[in-house]
């Protein structure tokens, strides 16, 4: 593996990034990204179940910030922060819609949409640090991740955890890829790109393997390949480190 601190030499003395990961950069996360639109205008095609309304609301949800998240990955790594709280605030505003069916106001998610756009224009103005893009991230994809029904619980306290496994982990895989695009933002301003993006699919795979081994047919998934969820992105890891 060869990581290459931004303004310095490739630890095996080469130059830039190789062609293999400019193809794992643009191609993996172009088609990551297909993948999340689609289930978020298909949510269906990963339940088992198609009476399951939470599941297909958190299906949705997920499918909507992997596609936006993703894009960060494709966007100018030198304008990354910023546009990391320009993405928070579209997708936020794009999902407000999904919580009608839990019967809760939508002032919030407004408000929370109108500071994260605020904050991308005051990170392009270079009044705030790089790193408070990254631990908003990771106190978001934390918050989902370790426990989805706790998040549930104090964002709609008037609303029963909905008993629905499918979307308790679709609510988890959204964290998961929150913290993975923490890690890209995290190793920005040290490494160039192609292994702050190697180093993010790591963190992807890695995310993977506990929904994997939960057994997503048994949780309530269908159309979903265990190996490629785990390789796909273990592959684009070792192309863009390579």
């Amino acid at each position: 593996m060869a990581l290459k601190l931004r303004g310095g030499e490739d630890w095996r003395g080469g130059g830039g990034a190789s062609h293999l990961s400019d193809v794992a950069i643009y191609g993996g996360a172009g088609l990551l990204l297909i993948d999340g639109a689609i289930e978020y205008v298909y949510p269906e095609l990963a339940l088992a179940d198609a009476k399951d309304s939470d599941g297909l609301i958190a299906c949705r949800h997920d499918g909507l910030w992997r596609a936006a998240l993703f894009t960060l990955l494709l966007a100018d790594p030198e304008t990354a922060h910023a546009r990391a709280h320009f993405i928070n605030a579209v997708a936020t505003l794009a999902n407000a819609p999904g919580t009608e069916s839990f019967g809760v106001t939508k002032k919030p998610l407004v408000i929370w949409a109108a500071v994260s756009a605020a904050l991308g224009v005051a990170a392009l103005a270079g009044a705030v640090p790089k790193w408070v893009a990254t631990l908003l991230y990771v106190a978001n994809g934390l918050s989902y991740y370790v426990d989805p029904d706790y998040l549930i619980k104090l964002y709609f306290p008037d609303k029963a955890v909905p008993k629905s496994r499918v979307g308790f982990w679709a609510t988890r895989n959204t964290g998961a890829t929150f913290l993975v695009a923490a890690v890209y933002l995290a190793a920005l301003p040290a490494l160039d790109r192609a292994d702050a993006f190697g180093l993010a699919m790591g963190a992807l795979a890695a995310t993977t393997v506990r929904f994997v081994l939960a057994d997503p047919k048994a949780l309530g998934f269908k159309n979903i390949q265990p190996v490629a969820v785990a390789a796909f992105p273990a592959a684009l890891a070792a192309a863009a480190l390579a």
